[in-house]
């Protein structure tokens, strides 16, 4: 919060610095007016009867600006407006100069005071203009990103002709399929059509497409244009967008405000640099991330909403560093409560995987989608620095590609998949605060606390192991897999990677030798048990087959594997071999599906 401060205090500070400016203009200004007119000896001379003058129009000055509140704007933009309010006090001091003059008997240079009032509003309406200038100079210097407007027409005029529009983006060109590359438009060359989109995306690390419009009589081209513009995690934008004004609602906007300053700055922690918020921290993951945290010395905070029991904290719940809130995503309420004292939020809570996710479709919905718009926008209002989100290689869906990366097509096959993909895009566009990473995970397997039957690994082990049977379901379907403790230290690096690395990236969590067929697993699973049946069924339920790429996570963050599957099976093996109850697979609290569906079906 100790930034908010000093934004607050410099947001005070400014009028008085205005001000003082001001008063420097206009006693320069008195003093060029006579020693114009007569000498700079003769300034010397009438100094006092001279600071006299001076004394008089700024106890006028005063009065004026105040009551037309000359220093309240911003001179980032010196508008017509902004000029004639500063003619009209310059002319109401001059007036309130010449009445105090008569009044109390002073002599008055009409000339001299004519000259001065001419000069002062010269150099102090420059003087606006100067800083609107500097101002415009530096949106050009700072804060721009790469971007491309697609279609060359009126509107991309009409947007190029506002120098503020040119400076809010780095323009880097135009795409239209009329003009030839190197065609000038307002001084931006075309630098190719609409079908070298995704090239030039990549190639210029463009970071905002603007569309102009071209396509709205063709509806087709218009879904396919932005389609491919959301699937490589570009920000897209209309010109009718772009031109509203963009104002992040965050903390820092609205510390002036006298509600927030009274009933809620005080309410949050000033120094977060340890806290931590994951959502579904009590979950099959979030337990050994959290875990992971602690051992760290963070402060940990739990958004969980325990529909599975707390069982799976009860080894971290007494920690002093540990915060547990039984709470849901879905609550405006409980996600203020468990965001605002965090500097990071690793979102984690879900309903995951195909089939619990296609129990009640409007739940999922808003469990996976609507709860990350939420808790996107909460982020920002409190200015989290990170925001890490759990997403799914189930985007790719169906592929026979070869290996896909994180710029590959979706072809998202499920409810599930899709709601991930929502939840991404919402959250890449709308961090404006906070800075976004994506983390896409394998299929994930391994022993947790909060153990789950329903992956395919761990089922097929507890059924070789206590039925002494098990079947696989297609088998030639390809999967990356990924242990749950490897996930976890994926999040932790996401957390304390350099920002640079992780803003608005997606990384595919896992390994390229992690990449199997079901068979393959189905043999690893016999090998350790090899007097279990092992039978393949031709039929294929899961229409999910894809083989991924994580080179992206392994060079720029430097993640590796530590579990592979045969080291999983025997963890597992060992867990289950201490505790008896982790035989009963059938039992509802190791299944997603089976869980929610009683969960959904009482309330």
């Amino acid at each position: 919060m100790s930034k908010m401060r000093i934004d607050n205090m410099n947001e005070n500070i400014k009028p008085i610095i205005k001000f003082l400016i001001d008063i420097i203009i206009s006693l320069f200004s008195l003093i060029i007016s006579y020693a114009f007119l007569y000498s700079f000896k003769f300034v010397g001379n009438n100094a006092v009867d001279i600071f006299y003058q001076f004394s008089l129009f700024m106890f006028g000055y005063i009065i004026s600006s105040y009551l037309t509140k000359n220093y309240a704007s911003i001179w980032a933009y010196a508008s017509l407006n902004e000029i004639f309010r500063l003619s009209s006090n310059v002319l109401i001091s001059f007036l309130i100069l010449i009445i105090f003059a008569f009044s109390f008997g002073f002599e008055i240079n009409f000339k001299a005071l004519i000259l001065f009032y001419l000069l002062f509003s010269f150099f102090a309406a420059n003087a606006r203009l100067l800083r609107r200038f500097i101002n415009e100079r530096e949106d050009v210097l700072f804060g721009t990103k790469n971007t491309i407007i697609v279609g060359a027409n009126k509107k991309t005029n009409e947007f190029l002709k506002n120098p503020h529009n040119r400076n809010s983006y780095n323009i880097v060109g135009i795409l239209d399929d009329k003009y030839e590359k190197g065609k000038k438009i307002f001084n931006y060359d075309v630098i190719g059509n609409t079908a070298e989109l995704k090239n030039i995306i990549k190639e210029l690390d463009i970071e905002i497409v603007i569309y102009s419009g071209i396509f709205d009589d063709n509806i087709f081209l218009k879904k396919s244009l932005l389609r491919e513009v959301v699937n490589l995690s570009v920000s897209f934008l209309t010109i009718d967008q772009s031109l509203k004004q963009d104002i992040p609602l965050s903390l820092s906007s609205m510390d002036q405000v006298k509600e927030i300053e009274d009933t809620l700055l005080h309410k949050v922690e000033s120094e977060k640099s340890k806290n931590i918020l994951v959502t579904g921290g009590a979950g099959y993951i979030g337990i050994h991330l959290v875990q992971m945290l602690l051992d760290d010395n963070y402060n940990v905070t739990i958004l969980d909403n325990f529909t599975f029991g707390k069982n799976s904290i009860n080894h971290i719940k007494d920690h002093p560093k540990l915060t547990v809130i039984d709470g849901d995503v879905a609550n405006i309420k409980h996600l203020v409560k468990a965001v605002k004292d965090n500097k990071y939020v690793i979102a984690l809570a879900a309903i995951v995987g195909d089939p619990a996710s296609s129990i009640d479709a409007e739940e999922t919905l808003n469990l996976n989608y609507e709860s990350s718009k939420i808790l996107t926008e909460i982020c920002n209002f409190y200015e989290v620095e990170k925001l890490v989100f759990a997403s799914s290689c189930s985007v790719y869906g169906a592929s026979t590609s070869g290996y896909l990366t994180e710029d590959s097509p979706l072809n998202p096959v499920s409810l599930y998949a899709r709601t991930r993909i929502y939840s991404e895009n919402y959250i890449l566009d709308n961090s404006k605060i906070t800075s976004p990473t994506i983390l896409r995970l394998s299929t994930v397997f391994g022993f947790s606390p909060r153990m789950r039957y329903d992956l395919v690994v761990n089922t097929l082990l507890i059924r070789a192991l206590r039925d002494k049977k098990f079947s696989v379901f297609g088998g030639d379907q390809w999967r990356p897999f990924i242990h749950c403790k490897d996930v976890a230290r994926a999040f932790k690096l996401a957390i304390e990677s350099d920002k640079k690395v992780t803003h608005k990236q997606i990384f595919n969590v896992g390994s390229d030798d992690m990449n199997f067929t079901i068979d393959q697993i189905g043999d690893k699973v016999s090998a350790k048990f090899p007097e279990s049946e092992y039978n393949t069924v031709d039929e294929d339920v899961d229409k999910r087959n894809y083989k991924v790429s994580f080179n992206k996570i392994v060079t720029q963050l430097g993640f590796k594997k530590k579990y592979d599957i045969e080291t999983g099976l025997d963890e597992m093996i060992e867990k289950i071999s201490q505790d008896d109850s982790l035989l009963d697979y059938e039992d509802k609290v190791y299944s997603n599906f089976s869980q929610l569906k009683d969960s959904f079906s009482e309330s």
